[in-house]
């Protein structure tokens, strides 16, 4: 890791924006299913090098490497809370940290603190004396932090101190009535309210695999709601198999109002809120499982539905409304005899749904697609109308995540201005390892909400990071004039903890920081942008034009062009390097009439404007 982020300081890098327009994975390949467990509810039992982006001031991405790891499975499905910016810009994050395998005995919380200017030091223990996993962050209080994780044998530890990033933590244990392990905690904080999810492998009041709500507020001193099966959620509602680790997450509360969406490949999707501090819960339904409570020894499932992968995120915004974003899958139980179901690995796409929406009745990504509410997808990066063509064994290609091509994402709000911002992870056509492994990087894309469109697709961690594994993004859900994210870096795809059991290795946990204004390295939608006349550097002419665009250059410059039209989609692009006074030519002649975009971006800025096609 510290080789990469050294070599990578020296690499000069592009923006790249992709196209809008979606091609398609094969129908063949979509019809290839592979086995997995029921429920994903695993646990194991038996000098900082910084590195800045500048590309030609058309990309400014900050990354540092903040802790290390053997223990290369952050999360069963979603991650979720382990990173926090705070108002004055320090931010807290958590991981879980374990380097002795194969039962790493020194698992636990991997603690991390930005003070305004520096990273500290990466964490070599654990900052629990027990072996712990799964840590969820957030603030506490006026000027306080707590990290929560679990033992998986007796309950959950909290960790809390008055003043962030200093200090001694002081240690508490959850209470848990008899019969119940919390596992896999989820935490969200409003001042002194602690609010915390988790799950268990003990069945508990009827559920095979309890999602319990616990409430404190006075700072975690004492625990007013205990162990509680959220109304809507619980056997009394007809869910008796109840939900597995890592298969909720929360939203940032605003004022009183709490928000949490759980499901995975075999459950409805479900929007949790409430508007009093969690006393009471309202249940919306994102999507219906058309086998309600499935269970893989009794059902049969004649069709493969189109589901949720198991991956989602949601965010209030100023009004306390939910937005949501989740991976889509397909899922097939043919046998009632194996203890296992089937996921479609090359099922891709990561769906959008807002508060006040009707349930969707197909997750099918096509469908999706058609209605706008397909947001992510694997992009075509050599425009060749195909995806995947390297592909030849989907056994020994496609890491075992269980989860879609484009997954894990993560949603973060702006409240002063409603502009969202989307990151997740998703493969890289033709970036494979030498056995042919496919990688995934870090990609994102903002909603600008002036606009009511999303921007064009960025990948985050390129370039540098070909040959390297980028996955399990977690977002803090506060902004300033940056986003906030970390995720695990690995030099080969897949898992050593399940899945692929690929050996064990160092992993790298990584900060990654990019702009959130108007220079954003993820753009607002390609025609929301300045529509002056072109000045300066560049300028563009005839406007209209019949057939032919010359673009005119007063300095010797590196370019890229991109022309879209009015849909976004990308239909024109050209790289090259010009000298003062050279005029480029570009033959628009096969472009329909209308009004398109250009882009044009230099080592001097970004230009943009209208022009009419005749």
């Amino acid at each position: 890791m510290k080789k990469f982020l050294l070599f990578s300081f020296f690499v000069l890098f592009t923006l790249i924006i992709q196209a809008q327009n979606r091609v398609g994975i094969s129908k063949n390949l979509k019809n290839v299913s592979l086995k997995k467990p029921i429920k994903i509810t695993d646990d194991i039992l038996p000098l900082q090098n910084e590195n800045i982006y500048v590309s030609s001031g058309l990309k400014s991405i900050f990354e540092t490497e903040i802790g290390s790891t053997q223990y290369d499975l952050p999360s069963n499905s979603s991650v979720d809370t382990r990173i926090y910016l705070y108002p004055d810009g320090t931010i807290g994050t958590t991981f879980t940290l374990g380097n002795t395998p194969a039962s790493f005995p020194d698992r636990g919380t991997g603690y991390n603190y930005f003070d305004g200017t520096n990273w500290g030091t990466p964490p070599l223990t654990r900052i629990e004396s027990i072996r712990t996993g799964w840590p969820s962050y957030s603030h506490l209080g006026a000027t306080g932090e707590v990290a929560i994780a679990h033992d998986f044998t007796s309950t959950l530890h909290i960790l809390s101190r008055a003043v962030k990033g200093t200090g001694a933590w002081t240690v508490a244990s959850l209470p848990a009535p008899v019969g119940l392990v919390p596992s896999w905690p989820r935490v969200c904080v409003s001042g002194n309210n602690i609010h915390i999810l988790a799950s268990s492998n003990n069945a508990y009041q009827g559920q095979t695999y309890p999602l319990v709500y616990y409430r404190s507020q006075d700072a975690g001193a004492t625990w007013d709601i205990q162990a509680q099966i959220p109304v809507g959620l619980s056997p009394a509602d007809g869910y008796t198999q109840g939900y597995g680790g890592d298969v909720y997450s929360w939203a940032e509360p605003v004022g009183n109002t709490l928000a949490f969406v759980v499901g995975d490949n075999w459950t409805d999707l479900s929007l949790m809120k409430s508007t009093d501090n969690g006393t009471t819960w309202s249940k919306t339904i994102i999507f219906q499982h058309p086998y309600f409570d499935f269970n893989e020894a009794t059902t049969l499932t004649p069709d493969t539905p189109y589901v949720c992968d198991g991956t989602h995120s949601v965010s209030l915004d100023a009004n306390g409304n939910a937005h949501v974003a989740f991976g889509v899958m397909r899922v097939l139980n043919d046998d009632t005899t194996d203890a296992a179901t089937s996921w479609f690995p090359l099922i891709d796409g990561i769906a959008m749904w807002n508060e006040g929406e009707a349930t969707l009745t197909s997750l099918n990504p096509d469908t999706l697609f058609n209605l706008g509410k397909l947001i992510a997808w694997v992009q075509d990066k050599d425009n060749s109308g195909v995806l995947f063509d390297n592909l030849t064994d989907v056994l020994t290609q496609i890491p075992s995540y269980y989860i879609s091509c484009s997954s894990q994402p993560q949603l973060t709000i702006d409240q002063t201005n409603g502009d969202m911002y989307l990151v997740y992870k998703s493969f890289v056509e033709n970036l494979q390892t030498t056995a042919g492994q496919f990688f995934s990087h870090i990609w994102g894309r903002k909603f600008c909400s002036n606009y009511n469109g999303w921007g064009p697709f960025t990948e985050l961690t390129d370039i540098a990071n070909d040959g390297m594994e980028c996955v399990f993004p977690t977002m803090s859900k506060t902004i300033n004039n940056k986003f906030h994210l970390v995720y695990m870096m690995d030099y080969e795809p897949g898992l050593n903890i399940r899945g692929d059991s690929d050996p064990v290795g160092q992993n790298s946990m990584v900060y990654l920081s990019g702009n959130a204004g108007s220079s954003s390295d993820l753009p607002c939608y390609i025609l929301s942008v300045n529509e002056t006349n072109l000045s300066g550097n560049v300028n563009i002419y005839p406007n209209p034009v019949a057939n032919n665009l010359s673009v005119s250059f007063v300095k010797t410059t590196y370019a890229e062009i991109n022309i879209f039209n009015s849909l976004g989609a990308l239909v024109v692009s050209n790289k090259f390097t010009v000298n003062k006074g050279d005029v480029k030519d570009f033959n628009l002649s096969n472009l329909s009439s209308g009004i398109y975009m250009v882009k044009i971006q230099t080592a001097e800025g970004t230009y943009t404007n209208k022009i009419i096609k005749e």
